[in-house]
């Protein structure tokens, strides 16, 4: 049994309720719940999806900025992140 919990509307939650699906459904309601997670009702359009890219990338730059570090890619394309003008990664 899952643990208690408040809804929205101050209701207790304390029950799962599962059914099966088939892989395909299971995966398009993965992405639906992904897109809700991250703000959108439907398939965003491409302006949608460049705003919150740009809003998401000023965030993550006001944060590494409050904590003293820089994120950039390595000599290999991968993202690193590394304290403010020192090359060695945190």
């Amino acid at each position: 049994m899952s643990d208690k919990n408040l809804d929205d509307a101050g209701r207790w939650r304390s029950k799962t309720v599962a059914f099966r699906v088939s892989p395909e459904e299971a995966g398009t309601i993965a992405t639906q719940r992904e897109l809700r997670r991250h703000g959108f009702e439907a398939w965003p359009t491409e302006e949608e999806a460049l705003r919150y890219l740009f809003d998401v990338s000023d965030r993550l730059d006001a944060v590494c900025e409050a904590l003293g570090l820089e994120a950039g890619k390595d000599v290999r394309g991968k993202w690193r992140v590394c304290a403010a003008g020192k090359p060695e990664v945190v």
